[in-house]
């Protein structure tokens, strides 16, 4: 049988565009568990199923078959606007997170629909009736509507104009470069909404199903949106999830002080910070903070005494400024670092000798009375920390070689590279002679190897000069981490030693790790 000239092109039209929706699904799910990714890839999955029913309905003669394929459809299609208008509440940060209550508010009749769409033979409160209409040579599925169908595209309609909505609202708030996002997005609504419109009116009585000839457009949109604009942001997912779970506090503002984001920890420090502040200036919000307020007119990293509560807490603030591609300052990101507890053990023992004369680091002492501290801590908290072992290769050759001066040379360049390396939170100690020790606080194992590489490579190129003579140096490097199943810091520090141990074993210069097992 010869088929139409229109219903090839219907076809091929509908083919590619549910095959790349549900290619789109497929990439989409395999760039993890975040919230956005995962509700973009149901929504692609979603349209992929309506658009390939709709193209198996076009493709028959008979109306049974066409109304097996529209059953194909409707395992897909009532759930695709509430899934649109999730992607967009959770795409503005509307909402943060995916809530079980939300879903069922939003869901609640996309479910009834399904069901009542598969049981319409029984009772036709979706459709009336279903018969074949011709039209342009083809056969279509005309679709008398029941009181059911009218709630459920009402439903539809309202979704969509809540996701333009939102887009809209939020639209003032972000930067320039996500409002070319948003307004892609509210372009991309609008196609389907006007496909129901549609639909609903039904002009000239035809009987055509627009949402699935409009929604290969809303995907190309989305397309734009995608890999223009990068809508899913999947080049920056990683420093998004370091954002979100970072320990230290972090907001976000733009070039006029405004806040564009900040994440958990730092409302747990500012509670003005929780609800919508987003598009405010940080003076506004925080006028109660007045020395934070101060801290931020000056670019320069510092540390500020605030009232938190009735407490006094003493944080590090470090102040990166964030640039475009034109080197133009766009924002700055604001580090908070809560160094209380540092703070008030070098008041509390500001009498006492705790550091080493020659490297400005802790002292053995000091250090042990830190390290017993931050045992404690870890267990009482169930947080975690790395300890590193450092050595200087053949140590002696350099003293005997160039003399004890260049040897104190050595180790009061490396003091100091340590300490312009490590967080200010870290604990840097000298334990005597050549062999060094730090700790780092909420750290796991990987990281501290990660640090511990870089700075290993980075002290082998800093060569030091001493009476005009360049003497390069390298490092050997042992580390072990926290374990709940070991008594005391002595069990963590043998660890870290045997772990030395083998990097000068290996050859030296090297990073070696080991854990309790």
């Amino acid at each position: 049988m010869h088929m139409p000239f229109q219903l090839i092109l219907l076809s091929i039209y509908f083919f590619f565009a549910a095959l790349l929706a549900g290619l789109f699904a497929t990439y989409a799910f395999s760039k993890g568990t975040n919230c956005l990714i995962r509700t973009f890839s149901a929504l692609c999955l979603l349209v992929s199923i309506c658009l390939f029913g709709y193209l198996l309905e076009l493709n028959s003669n008979l109306l049974p078959q066409m109304i097996f394929y529209n059953l194909i459809e409707y395992t897909a299609l009532p759930f695709y606007p509430g899934c649109w208008l999730l992607l967009s509440l959770i795409h503005t940060k509307t909402i943060r997170t995916f809530k079980i209550s939300v879903a069922w508010l939003i869901f609640i009749i996309p479910i009834l629909t399904f069901f009542i769409r598969f049981t319409n033979s029984i009772h036709h409160y979706f459709y009336k009736s279903m018969t074949l209409k011709e039209l342009w040579g083809l056969n279509f599925l005309y679709l008398e509507k029941g009181p059911w169908y009218l709630v459920f595209n009402s439903c539809m309609v309202l979704y969509l104009l809540v996701s333009i909505y939102v887009y809209m609202k939020n639209y003032k708030k972000v930067t320039a470069f996500e409002k070319s996002t948003y307004k892609v997005m509210i372009l991309a609504s609008l196609l389907p909404f006007i496909g129901l419109v549609l639909i609903l009116v039904n002009p000239m009585q035809l009987g055509l199903n627009y949402i699935a000839l409009l929604l290969p457009f809303s995907l190309s949109l989305i397309l734009v949106a995608l890999f223009k604009y990068d809508f899913l942001r999947l080049k920056t997912l990683a420093r998004e999830v370091l954002f979100e779970k970072s320990t230290e506090a972090m907001i976000l503002l733009d070039n006029t002080n405004r806040i564009m984001d900040h994440n958990t920890t730092a409302e747990s420090i500012f509670s003005e910070l929780k609800g919508q502040v987003n598009g405010k200036t940080i003076e506004y919000v925080l006028y109660r903070h007045p020395d934070f307020i101060e801290a931020l007119k000056s670019d320069c990293n510092q540390d500020i005494k605030s009232i938190c509560g009735s407490s006094e807490v003493y944080f590090e603030i470090k102040i990166l400024k964030i640039t475009d591609d034109f080197g133009c300052t766009v924002g700055r990101l604001i580090n908070l670092v809560n160094i209380t507890e540092r703070k008030n053990a070098q008041e509390a023992l500001s009498i006492l000798a705790t550091t080493d004369s020659l490297t400005d680091l802790y002292n053995r002492s000091r250090f042990e009375e830190l390290a017993k501290l931050t045992m404690e801590r870890a267990k009482l908290y169930n947080t975690t920390f790395s300890l590193l072992m450092i050595d200087i290769d053949h140590f002696k050759i350099i003293n005997d070689t160039y003399g004890h001066g260049a040897g104190d040379a050595v180790l009061k360049h490396l003091g100091t590279q340590m300490k312009d390396y490590f967080r200010k939170t870290d604990i840097l100690a000298r334990l005597g002679g050549e062999e060094f020790i730090v700790i780092l606080p909420d750290t796991e194992l990987e990281d501290g190897e990660n640090l511990s590489e870089v700075f290993r490579n980075m002290i082998s190129k800093r060569p030091v000069v001493y009476q005009d003579k360049s003497i390069s140096f390298t490092l050997s490097i042992g580390i072990s981490r926290f374990d709940p199943k070991l008594s005391n810091f002595d069990e963590i520090m043998k660890l870290a030693d045997d772990a030395l141990y083998q990097s000068k074993k290996n050859g030296r210069n090297k990073v070696t790790t080991k854990v309790a097992i």
